[in-house]
């Protein structure tokens, strides 16, 4: 499947990496967001299937960095709201302010 040129998109590799990355995240898998480029892309000019890759799993290592502190922070909240569910039955205590 392939388009007339004046209808194909361009982007700088940046662009095209975050797309990829944003399409990997949503399920999309690589092979699939090559096939999307081969579409919206000029004939050649789309990245292949092991730079897809490359650059999704360079933004996944980013990504990682960030959510450490997060999970460090949440882990015990969710530690917490697990054990109330556990030992109450899953009847959890109800607020003032939430009748």
């Amino acid at each position: 499947m392939s388009r007339p040129s004046v209808l194909a998109v361009v982007c700088d590799p940046a662009r095209l990496r975050r797309v990829a990355t944003i399409a990997f995240a949503a399920g999309f898998s690589l092979r699939q967001i090559e096939d999307v480029f081969e579409v919206l892309l000029p004939a050649g000019r789309g990245p292949d299937h092991s730079t897809i890759g490359r650059g999704v799993a360079d933004e996944a290592k980013l990504a990682g960095q960030v959510l450490v502190p997060l999970d460090d922070a949440s882990a015990k909240k969710l530690l917490n709201l697990a054990l109330g569910e556990i030992f109450s039955e899953g009847d959890r205590p109800r607020s003032g302010s939430s009748r």
